[in-house]
């Protein structure tokens, strides 16, 4: 009885900080998008809110384990009633439109692409586009992605690389691409994502509608990948 009382407590103490955190996320994301302020800006502000709030599900989940050993974290998610997912993820979604935006996507083409700005999909997106900077960053090269997806700066990387493998984050956001590691040929300068190559991500992950259950669950198995806890 004192376990329950106990799980049940841990749970109610999650549910208020979920509040908390999208209040106080929603009354400081007021922020003017422009031109001179870089996407790296709004990717690191994506990725800490996405550390966040993918940490409140985990603990969400946790309490729930507590209760019962037997049940899984997606089952769990699962069990969830859709308004505190969408307490959790919204702030992802939103700061994902962000960082959309920052590569010079409009809100239209956002629109064209997930059928709203609120969409619970937007998220993966976002975790796709971050993980991926991310592998561009350390000199991987993506299947299905070329030069003309990217801002190239001084890089040239020959055709010689380690084993293909399937990207763990990448995966969970709904993107399951092979990634190489360049052994050879990589010159000093910047590999970033350009405009191109975000639209490709962004049609990925628009082609399959998951919604709030789909994008928790995304957002769980990204932090797990990622090392978040």
């Amino acid at each position: 009885m004192k376990k329950i009382f106990k799980g049940s407590l841990a749970i109610v103490l999650i549910k208020l900080i979920v509040v908390l955190s999208s209040f106080v996320y929603s009354s400081c994301q007021e922020i003017e998008f422009t031109d001179d302020i870089s996407n790296d800006y709004f990717l690191e502000k994506f990725r800490d809110v996405s550390k966040i709030q993918t940490t409140i599900l985990k603990n969400r989940i946790t309490s729930e384990e507590g209760i019962n050993s037997r049940i899984t974290s997606e089952s769990t998610i699962e069990g969830m009633e859709e308004s505190e997912l969408k307490l959790i993820i919204e702030p992802m979604v939103s700061s994902g439109v962000e960082l959309l935006m920052s590569y010079g996507l409009t809100e239209d083409e956002i629109i064209y692409e997930f059928g709203s700005l609120t969409s619970p999909d937007i998220s993966r997106a976002a975790l796709a586009v971050s993980q991926l900077e991310n592998l561009a960053n350390d000199g991987y090269t993506i299947e299905g992605f070329d030069d003309t997806d990217f801002v190239i700066s001084g890089l040239f990387v020959q055709q010689a690389y380690a084993s293909d493998i399937y990207d763990c984050a990448l995966q969970a956001a709904g993107v399951k691409v092979l990634v190489e590691l360049a052994s050879e040929g990589l010159e000093e300068g910047v590999k970033k994502l350009g405009k191109k190559g975000v639209k490709k991500l962004v049609k990925k992950v628009a082609s399959r509608t998951l919604g709030w259950v789909g994008a928790a669950v995304a957002g769980y198995e990204f932090g797990d990948c990622m090392g978040w806890w």
